[in-house]
């Protein structure tokens, strides 16, 4: 074929893809086989991260992102940029960096195939509503960004919704179709998920918020008896202070005579002595 329709012919790139396909099919059966193994021993919470990839398995990725890049070089030189058949290409590649555990790789190509389908076919191509739904499950599965998981599923669940009822002809909006009911409950299970962890969120909110309030009353407290001492404390040197002014302006009265001083200061002694004990009882 090569030969014949020359090297950069679509059906070429066409044929490539699908012999790649074959290495990511044998590396996600091996993986699936041994994910299910593995996750039969675990708790559901870990379930859906991906195991580690033995030597086979990531040859065999390695292989097709090879040739997955070969085809996308041929598909632009002859289709061009915008053609649906690289948004297959980019699923493609998507998926292998998804096998290798590169998310952000995955997203990114995920994404690229969602705006050359949108440039493509219209925003409400069924085709829209497939890789939407396939992005949502990426999201929910892998990542676990479930808000950008739920956004998907819903703008998915739209298209679909609309596909189907104008096939079926029914008032149903095509609410009984296998995908619809598919979309719709992972719907459901991501909401929860959102809910939950909002919950979660909030009652840590609240913990905090708790704890935070009890520290700062026995703050409060502390300092309050602090204060009730230094209170104390200083009425009581005002007091002293005061006396001792008292004391001075008894026994150095203008016009006194140096016997009458005499006899004011032993007075105001025994004023100030006593005048100090009785605020020591108090």
């Amino acid at each position: 074929m090569k030969k014949v329709l020359g090297p950069d012919h679509r059906n070429v790139a066409a044929t490539y893809h699908n012999i790649a396909q074959v290495y990511v099919c044998r590396a996600s059966s091996s993986i699936e086989e041994q994910q299910q193994q593995q996750d039969e021993h675990q708790e559901q919470q870990h379930q859906g991260l991906l195991l580690p990839l033995q030597p086979k398995q990531q040859q065999d990725i390695e292989k097709a992102l090879k040739i997955y890049k070969d085809v996308l070089k041929v598909q632009r030189s002859a289709l061009g940029d915008g053609h649906v058949d690289i948004a297959v290409t980019l699923d493609s590649i998507a998926h292998a960096h998804e096998l290798k555990g590169k998310y952000d790789r995955a997203v990114k190509f995920y994404n690229k195939a969602l705006r050359v389908r949108r440039n493509a076919l219209g925003k409400r191509h069924i085709l829209m509503a497939v890789t939407l739904d396939r992005i949502g499950k990426f999201h929910m599965e892998r990542d676990g960004n479930m808000e950008e998981a739920l956004r998907r599923f819903r703008e998915a669940l739209d298209i679909y919704r609309v596909h189907y009822h104008s096939l079926s002809g029914s008032s149903s909006g095509g609410e009984d179709c296998n995908v619809v009911v598919s979309v719709t409950r992972n719907i459901q299970i991501v909401s929860e998920i959102i809910q939950r962890y909002q919950r979660q969120q909030q009652q840590q909110q609240d913990d905090q918020l708790q704890m935070e309030e009890a520290m700062f009353l026995a703050a409060r407290d502390k300092l309050g008896g602090t204060t009730r001492r230094t209170t104390s404390s200083s009425c009581s040197s005002s007091n002293n202070n005061n006396d001792d002014v008292i004391f001075k302006s008894a026994i150095n009265s203008p016009g006194s005579s140096p016997r009458r001083r005499k006899h004011r200061r032993s007075h105001a002694q025994q004023q100030q002595q006593q005048h100090r004990r009785s605020h020591a009882q108090h």
